[in-house]
């Protein structure tokens, strides 16, 4: 699998590269990110007798637009012009090897290609062994490291992420689950994709008619998720004026807003837009896991969602059909019980997705399944 990397920054790739090696070598130090380090992100401290006596020196440089260096070759010499100097200051004090880990892709072709071309490189310039880890070497080591993927869910698409929430700990019966939640998600893509007023009998598409509005937290929000909300979340049209705005959708698609506030209540008064923003949100998600990529190109930059949701719009009528034994997906009037009935969200939520797939089989015990992988996710992430 190619995973998307850029998605990570610079900061976030350099702790994912920190979090492998920590998974390959017993005694990683790992320095923290944005600081002067002396040319060492990591390093891997090698004993004798007891006591630190070498240590490998490992180095992480992480580019925007990976594909768009033309000769690698040339980028490796460009960055050991930089770094050369740093790396023979620490070989006196004790350091011998240097990894070189980007995400630039090498190619392969004997002596010609750029991995064996810096190999050379790397060789005349350092009197020690050292390496290149190149993009396909990051990605094989983040195939067999479950954990990471959770921990670092950017890197993966929409489909990647949902086939790894299915499959992880839900193999049997994996193919029956993923084809319902995708064809789940695709009707109400499609049922969405317009916004109804109801009190004007108008209908309009919902990505050109939509307008962000402004939130902000509520008097007595304690002090450390304030700042956070005012401060920390990232919209390159804000100024650093604290008091300026955050709008809705901006807020709650944000790939961290659940790091902050793992449950928001949004207040508003009548005609305000709260349907609406739920309704977009929920769009917004479903792209990524549709891979409605040209769809997302249009949308502003921060409503692009590094993280991928499986989003349920659910209507509190529906669900209060739900709990009084009726079935809101169905025009019958019937007093029985609706099939698989019980008073619980996750009835209700495995029915909506049964109803919105054409009647496929989805239990709560698909629901609770996928909801204790999401949990997962969440708590390796934090």
């Amino acid at each position: 699998m190619n995973y998307l990397l850029e998605n990570l920054g610079d900061e976030r790739f350099q702790e994912l590269c920190q979090a492998l090696l920590v998974r390959e070598f017993p005694d990683v130090q790992c320095f923290p990110v944005g600081q002067p380090d002396g040319g060492r992100d990591a390093v891997v401290w090698f004993y004798e007798g007891g006591r630190e006596k070498s240590f490998a020196v490992h180095q992480v440089k992480y580019v925007r637009k990976p594909l768009a260096e033309k000769d690698p070759h040339k980028w490796l010499e460009s960055v050991l012009k930089t770094e050369v100097e740093k790396i023979r200051k620490l070989i006196p004090k004790g350091a011998k090897a240097y990894y070189l880990l980007t995400n630039i892709p090498g190619t392969a072709h004997l002596d010609a290609g750029s991995i064996d071309r810096c190999n050379a490189l790397l060789s005349q310039r350092l009197s020690i062994p050292a390496r290149c880890w190149w993009r396909d070497d990051i990605n094989r080591r983040l195939d067999n490291a479950f954990n990471l993927k959770w921990a670092y869910p950017e890197i993966l698409s929409g489909p990647d992420m949902l086939h790894l929430i299915v499959e992880s700990g839900l193999s049997e019966h994996k193919e029956r689950r993923t084809s319902a939640i995708k064809t789940f998600v695709k009707a109400q893509f499609d049922q969405d994709a317009t916004v109804r007023f109801k009190q004007v009998e108008l209908q309009n598409r919902l990505l050109s008619l939509f307008v962000d509005g402004p939130v902000a937290p509520r008097s007595g929000v304690n002090e450390r998720r304030q700042h956070y909300f005012l401060s920390h979340l990232k919209n390159p049209k804000r100024s650093t004026d604290e008091s300026d705005e955050i709008g809705g959708a901006a807020l709650l698609l944000n790939s961290r807003i659940d790091q902050a506030f793992p449950l928001v209540v949004l207040e508003g008064a009548l005609g305000q837009g709260k349907s609406t923003l739920g309704q977009y949100v929920c769009q917004v998600h479903r792209m990524r896991i549709l891979r409605e990529a040209d769809v997302i190109e249009t949308l502003p930059q921060e409503h692009r969602p590094l993280s991928v949701k499986i989003p349920f719009r659910v209507d509190l009528r529906d669900l209060a059909s739900w709990f009084n034994k009726k079935d809101p997906f169905s025009a019958d009037e019937s007093d029985i019980a609706p099939a698989h009935w019980s008073k619980s969200l996750e009835a209700f939520l495995a029915a909506q997705v049964r109803h919105y797939s054409g009647g496929a089989e989805f239990s709560v015990v698909d629901i609770h399944g996928s909801q204790t992988q999401c949990d997962l996710a969440r708590s390796r992430r934090t």
